[in-house]
């Protein structure tokens, strides 16, 4: 249940802001996504097309920090990766 309410969720903010997922360059992993199952990663790559190559997952161990997990992905982001322009972050 939980994680097709993700998907869900996420789905509706690429559609709402015509996000184009293909410029998808990280999606920080900042929900635990393999300690559920794997099942969102699945099921954003089955319903969105996200692809399991763009999760970055540099911060999944260190455990869920809470709601300052998307800004502690994003500080990691752009002190650790060399980003083109262009190139897009997607956090839900």
């Amino acid at each position: 249940m939980g994680e097709l309410f993700f998907t869900n969720g996420l789905a509706r903010m690429v559609n709402k802001y015509h996000i184009d997922l293909s410029k998808v360059r990280c999606f920080p992993d900042q929900y635990a996504c393999k300690t559920r199952g794997g099942n969102i990663l699945s099921e954003c790559e089955a319903v969105l097309g996200l692809s399991r190559k763009v999760v970055y997952t540099k911060i999944s161990k260190m455990g869920y920090a809470g709601p300052p997990a998307a800004f502690i992905a994003l500080d990691k982001i752009f002190r650790e990766e060399v980003l083109n322009k262009g190139d897009l972050i997607l956090s839900l």
